[in-house]
């Protein structure tokens, strides 16, 4: 019998343990979190600063925080960083980097009427 209630005392210990560890690691996971809109407007703040560095002449490697220091680490990794930064470059250069624009509401029918997608081989769109 005391096999059995050693056992038992073990697995009620451990399901206890376990609990009180899903239940700290919750209240961990809580504190560390943000609402997707304060996400979003320190997203948009971190593009802003990256511009910003790029228009006051940084390079691209000056422009990005790999380490994440200034906004922490729910902020952009360091591909869409450069990606950020990059796009600043373009855009200072008076180079628009993405050329073509549809309105939302056009119908595949004008789509098609003002791009007939008949090109040559080797010749180039003007956009």
């Amino acid at each position: 019998m005391t096999d059995t209630n050693t056992a038992m005392s073990a697995a009620q210990s451990a399901a206890e343990s376990a609990a009180k560890n899903a239940a700290e690691n919750e209240a961990t996971d809580t504190v560390n979190e943000i609402d997707t809109v304060e996400h979003a407007e320190m997203l948009l703040a971190q593009d802003e600063a990256i511009s910003k560095r790029v228009n006051e002449g940084a390079t691209l490697d000056e422009a990005i925080d790999p380490s994440n220091k200034e906004f922490g680490p729910q902020a952009h990794p360091e591909q869409v960083q450069m990606r950020v930064a990059k796009r600043a470059m373009m855009l200072k250069e008076g180079v628009q980097p993405y050329p073509v624009h549809l309105n939302v509401t056009d119908t595949i029918e004008k789509v098609r009427a003002d791009f007939d997608g008949k090109l040559e081989a080797g010749e180039e769109t003007d956009t």
